[in-house]
This record gives structure tokens, sequence and C-alpha cells, in this order.
């Protein structure tokens, strides 16, 4: 009688193993995160849109658009496009993140007596001042900026705020993004202000 029971109980308790796995096993099986698979497709193209370009100009020996990883700086941008001797870039922001689609302009060092110097260059152009005579609002005295149409000495104090803030403007574009200068006031004197 005993073995029986002894039986009996070894049954019972197999029965009901198998259906506690039998009941976890389809828990599981309903409950399954469903797999994914990300195609090489996939990544390409989640790659291309962290890729921004920019174009860099000015003192480099290697001008032109450079394609770079989301996050990248504008120190990357002018080391990659090679910066002249006569570049300065301290007037530049290099610690910046670049954004796609803008210009950089890498401005030259001032000569010695004041005057904004230029790029080495083998055109024809050598005798023509790098900067037409422009005045430079990367280096302009407030007195200078004053000298703009539409320009007070209250907006050149702006101005060179702003430089300061930004480690001056990469393109002339940027004169905008100062308060209080719209865009009629910018197409009066874009054509006069040049970044280098």
């Amino acid at each position: 009688m005993f073995d029986w029971e002894r039986r009996t109980q070894i049954v019972v308790l197999v029965l009901l193993g198998a259906l506690v796995f039998g009941i976890g096993y389809k828990y599981a099986k309903v409950t399954a995160v469903p797999v994914v698979e990300i195609s090489a497709e996939n990544t390409q193209e989640q790659e291309g849109k962290d890729e921004i370009f920019v174009h860099v100009t000015g003192a480099v020996e290697k001008p032109g658009v450079y394609v770079f990883e989301s996050g990248a700086r504008v120190n990357d941008a002018v080391a990659r496009a090679v910066p002249l001797s006569e570049a300065d870039l301290n007037l530049m922001n290099l610690a910046a993140v670049l954004e796609d689609g803008k210009r950089i302009e890498v401005p030259v060092k001032r000569q010695a007596d004041g005057r904004q110097g230029k790029p080495l260059s083998s055109s024809a152009q050598d005798n023509v001042p790098a900067n037409g005579g422009k005045i430079n609002i990367n280096t302009a005295s407030a007195a200078e900026l004053d000298t703009l149409p539409g320009i007070g000495p209250a907006y050149a104090e702006r101005i060179i705020q702003y430089r300061e803030k930004q480690g001056g403007f990469s393109s002339i574009e940027e004169l905008q993004d100062v308060s209080g200068i719209g865009p009629n006031t910018y197409e009066r004197i874009k054509d006069l202000v040049c970044i280098y």
C-alpha cells in the first residue's frame, strides 16, 4: 500500500511538473519580444543622416566642401582645409560645432600697418587688397563699424559683443544674428563688409 502511494505521488508530481512546464512555455512564447533585423541599408541611411557638409574658404590651401560626422568642430574643418601661414585662427571660434550647410571663412592676419593681409595667390589679383577696401567685421573697431549705413554706436557695440561671444563671424550673413540688424540693414551693408 505504501509503495502504491509512493508511485502515485511520483506520477502526480511528474504530471504536475509537465503541466507547469507547458504553461510556462506557452506564456514565454506569447510574451516573447519580436526580433527586428537591421539591414545594412537601414544602417547606411541612419549614418547618412549624421553627415554634415561645410564649405571652407579663405586663407586655406584646399578650399572646398567637406563632409564630417555630426558633432565635428570648426577646428576639424579648418585642419582638413590646411590653413595658410597668413591665417588668423585667433579670430575664429575653433571649438564651435559645425552646422550642416554653413560656410566657414578663414580670416587673414592683419599687417603691421593695421591693414588686413591677403592669402597667397598666383593670380593677377595679387595687387588688389584682399578685403577690397571693405570693413572687416571680425576686427573693426566700434568707430569703424559706426561708419556703415544704419549702424550707429549701439549696433557697433552689439556687433563687437556678438563676435567676442561667438569667437568671430564665420560668414557675413551671420550679421543678421546680431540683435537689431534686420534684413533691410543687412542689405545696405552686406557689400561694404568682409570677414577677412
